[in-house]
């Protein structure tokens, strides 16, 4: 969650102030996350000084942030190896949003950490968590109605 808000700071600061040296920089720390997506999609809540995944939960607040991240920069760059991170992590948040919930509160929702009692907002269900899912999958949606091959609406929905 704080990597990516440091992040995107250096990404966006970078495209308003065009500066390629601050994008550049974005992209090294982006592309030291993205080689630590697991195959279930899932990403460390917590990293070492060298990049290394340190915690056995994963933020899922982070996880949107990162992905909205990776898209921003494919985006940006048009450099489709940004694509390959995002799409599994996006498919895994979606495994953990509540959408059966009769609680209207909580229909939805994206937790704080996978599982629920990890070490980001334990045994909650977060607004921004939320948040920053829907603006994930609209920035997704963008991308996709520009390019069919990265993947449908229909699946995005499933």
């Amino acid at each position: 969650h704080t990597l990516a808000y440091a992040t995107r700071g250096l990404l966006e600061g970078g495209r308003v102030l065009e500066d390629p040296e601050l994008i550049r920089r974005a992209s090294i720390a982006a592309g030291a996350v993205a080689e630590t997506v697991l195959k279930n999609g899932s990403l460390s809540g917590r990293f070492d000084h060298n990049w290394r995944p340190v915690a056995p939960w994963s933020c899922l607040t982070g996880e949107a942030q990162m992905a909205g991240i990776w898209l921003r920069l494919f985006e940006i760059t048009g450099d489709a190896r940004w694509l390959e991170p995002a799409l599994p992590v996006i498919r895994h948040l979606k495994s953990t949003q509540n959408r059966t919930s009769g609680d209207p509160g909580l229909r939805g929702g994206i937790k704080g950490s996978g599982p629920f009692n990890g070490g980001y907002g334990a045994y909650e269900t977060l607004s921004w968590a939320a948040k920053f899912f829907v603006d994930l999958l609209l920035r997704h949606r963008r991308i996709v109605s520009g390019a069919d091959e990265i993947i449908s609406d229909s699946e995005l929905l499933a």
